[in-house]
Formats: C-alpha cells, sequence, structure tokens
C-alpha cells in the first residue's frame, strides 16, 4: 500500500533500523528528511545508540520518497496500522515466512559497503563499529549485486509487475 512505501523504502535504502513500535523508524518524522539536501539526519533521541547519525539519500531512495513527501508530521502515523500492513505486504510478496530480524537494515549496510568500498562510511551511516561491520556485512555482496540493490525504483518496480502481470494471463 502507499502509505507504507516511504517507512519501507527507508528501512532498505537507508537503512534505519525497523522497530516499528518504538524504536528509530517509529521516531522518525518527515522534517528529519531533507531531500533537497538528499539527507536523513537521526538525532541521538531518535537512534538505538544515543549517537546522531546522517544517511545520505541514494538516487533510488529520493524517487521512491519524492512523489510521498510531506513537511511535518511522522513517517509512521499509526505503528499498529503499518505492522499489519507491512506483514500484509510481505505475504503477498511470498517474503513473510522465515523473514530475518532487521533484514531491510541488514540488506543496507551489506549492499552499502559493497557500493562504496569505503567500510567507514558505510559505518558512519549505519551506526555500526568497523569489527561488527567486517563481521557481519562485508564481503557478503558484490558491486554488481549492490548496483542492482540500489538501482531499485518506482520504474523498475512497475516495469516488473507489469512483466509478470502478463506472464500469468
Amino acid at each position: 500500500p502507499a502509505e507504507i512505501i516511504p517507512a519501507v523504502v527507508i528501512m532498505l535504502f537507508a537503512g534505519v533500523r525497523p522497530d516499528y513500535l518504538n524504536g528509530e523508524l517509529s521516531r522518525l518524522t518527515w522534517s528529519d528528511i531533507r531531500l533537497a539536501r538528499r539527507i536523513i539526519r537521526l538525532d541521538g533521541a531518535i537512534t538505538k545508540t544515543g549517537n546522531s547519525r546522517t544517511v545520505e539519500i541514494s538516487n533510488n531512495l529520493a524517487a521512491w520518497l519524492e512523489p510521498h513527501a510531506q513537511a511535518t508530521g511522522k513517517i509512521i502515523e499509526s505503528p499498529g496500522r503499518f505492522r499489519k500492513l507491512w506483514e500484509c505486504a510481505r505475504q503477498d510478496a511470498g517474503l513473510y515466512e522465515g523473514w530475518p530480524h532487521d533484514g531491510t537494515r541488514n540488506s543496507f549496510v551489506t549492499y552499502h559497503v559493497a557500493r562504496h568500498g569505503d567500510e567507514y562510511k558505510t559505518c558512519a551511516q549505519s551506526g555500526h563499529d568497523v569489527t561488527t561491520l567486517r563481521r557481519h556485512y562485508k564481503d557478503l555482496a558484490d558491486t554488481e549485486d549492490a548496483k542492482a540493490y540500489f538501482g531499485i525504483t518506482p520504474a523498475t518496480i512497475a516495469d516488473t509487475t507489469s512483466i509478470a502481470r502478463a506472464q500469468a494471463s
């Protein structure tokens, strides 16, 4: 559903922790997202660690957010409704069973370090330390995988959906 797109793409392409009941995502507001400057600013009051961080908005994330952008308000207005819609979306996509805890965030970190090849840049944007990054994320994806991941845009999803519909008929 369109109402959950901003939250989902922020989890996927900005690595914001997906705890939508009382975590980073639930505290994030549209005023924290600065599309014109291409950054998301997570104040220490928002983050799990209490440390502020700034995440760059990638081209694909900007493409997803721009149609939904608002001047004010929370990204998730109703955590309970978001959780239900997010679960339904994953079920519809066949991705519900075995969905890993923090899977969206883990994907962001894995593909970000592969794309940029800069552990410290990824650490700064994810809030991880280098030891954690190396132990859990580095070398799990290559640059082509990362290019494909950060190439997921509304247009590529629309193309995939229309292809799937054509094949089903």
